[in-house]
């Protein structure tokens, strides 16, 4: 198929009844189309992404939980909760409204505990407090 394509482009005439350069504008447009399907393909949703940044929060709050280094893994957990939390309030794609607003009212307070936790003065974090705010997390896993 090359080959013809480059001889066409050298001869300059008709291949098969067609110009040589409309063999490269539809190779492009088979370029375009199949990086447009990609893009699609890949594309993950808010709420997906939300998940994604919970189960990251969810993490380090358990490494929270097991190390003496609490402030480090809260903070974290924090960012991650709160990118969360982003994601969730930009999703009004869901067909049912009703577990939109349960998810964004879960990761609301998931939020606030989190963000309690961090501003905590004691140096070690309170294990009853991330329990539950695992509890809370894994309640987040219920409502897909």
């Amino acid at each position: 198929m090359i080959n013809i394509l480059l001889a066409a482009a050298t001869a300059e005439h008709d291949v098969y009844g067609v110009k040589w350069y409309f063999y490269f504008i539809f190779l492009g447009a088979v370029i375009i189309v199949c990086s447009i399907i990609l893009a699609l393909w890949n594309k993950k949703t808010n709420t997906a992404l939300a998940y994604k940044f919970t189960k990251k929060s969810k993490i380090q709050l358990i490494k929270a939980k097991k190390t003496k280094k609490d402030k480090i893994h809260v903070m974290a957990a924090q960012n991650y909760i709160e990118s969360a939390e982003f994601y969730i309030s930009q999703d009004d794609r869901t067909e049912d409204i009703t577990l939109t607003f349960a998810r964004r009212e879960l990761i609301k307070e998931i939020v606030v505990m989190v963000r309690e936790l961090n501003h905590e003065t004691i140096q070690e974090a309170d294990e009853k407090v991330i329990d539950e705010i695992i509890k809370k997390m894994d309640r987040l896993d219920d409502i897909k």
